[in-house]
Formats: C-alpha cells, structure tokens, sequence
C-alpha cells in the first residue's frame, strides 16, 4: 500500500509541477506560484529521489513566478537551491546564473560570518532593499539600511 500512495503521490506532485510551469507560460503567475507551491510542500514530505526529476522543472518556475510578482528574495532562495545541484545540464546552469544576475541587482548582499566552534563560517542573505535589524551572537542587535547591489559584511565576536 505504500508504494502505492508514493506513486499516487509523485503522480499528484508531476501534474502540479506541470500545471505550475504552464500557468507560468501563460503568465500566471499566482496560479502558477500556487501550484508549485504545492508541488514543493508534497515533495517535503517525500523521499528525495521522489522529487529528483521534477526539481528543476520546480524550482525554475517557482523561481521565475516569484520574480514575475516582485518577491526577489524568495526567487533568489530557489536560484540558489537550483544552483547547488548537480544534476543540472549546461544549459540549465546558464538559465540559473541568468536568473540569479537579473535578480541580485534588486537585492543587497548581506554575509554574516558566524563562530562555529572556532571556524569562522559565512552565510549569505540576499535581502530587499530597506531597513533590516541583525541580532549577532555575542552582541547587540544592528539595524543597517541596505540598497540594491549593496553589499555588507557583519561578523560575530573572534571572526575578525
């Protein structure tokens, strides 16, 4: 019976990716987002390789309908998942470094370096422009005014 519901399951995640990636085509981008966001819930809560094969199908479009609506942080998110997968052709990988080009000249660039047991480890948040408060461990909160392409570098206490 499992078997089943995991092929009742990827049937239902293939029919929203492709509802989500034509709505897109069409320009719709809520009903494409919505869709896709579906796909990607279902997913969360399949086996990986349930999911292999629609991933860039997916992340593209679901990345693509949020940029369509103006949330460049959240299509910035799903470039960056598509960019660390392997499995992407030639001509994906210059789709996704397309995408991820157009969409950080909206964004700031934020790298905060964070003490991870004596090794200093870098996270990037790519944020929309505005006013965003930081709180660093081992110090006070920080609010920083940010602009689009800007780019800051915060670091927590010995990450000099």
């Amino acid at each position: 019976m499992q078997a089943e519901d995991k092929t009742q399951s990827q049937e239902a995640i293939e029919k929203l990716v492709r509802a989500g990636a034509s709505a897109f085509k069409d320009g719709s981008y809520d009903r494409a987002r919505s869709r896709l966001s579906q796909a990607n819930a279902l997913c969360a809560r399949e086996a990986p390789a349930a999911c292999a094969k629609f991933a860039w199908e997916l992340g593209f479009y679901l990345g693509r309908s949020l940029e369509g609506d103006a949330r460049f942080e959240q299509a910035m998110s799903e470039y960056q998942k598509l960019k660390s997968l392997r499995s992407l052709s030639k001509s994906q990988r210059k789709e996704v470094s397309g995408a991820i080009a157009r969409v950080q000249n909206k964004l700031a660039l934020v790298t905060i370096f964070h003490n991870k047991k004596g090794r200093c480890v870098p996270e990037e948040r790519w944020l929309g422009p505005g006013t965003h408060e930081f709180q660093i461990k081992g110090g006070s909160s920080m609010t920083l005014e940010l602009r689009a392409r800007e780019k800051k570098v915060l670091r927590e206490p010995g990450c000099s």
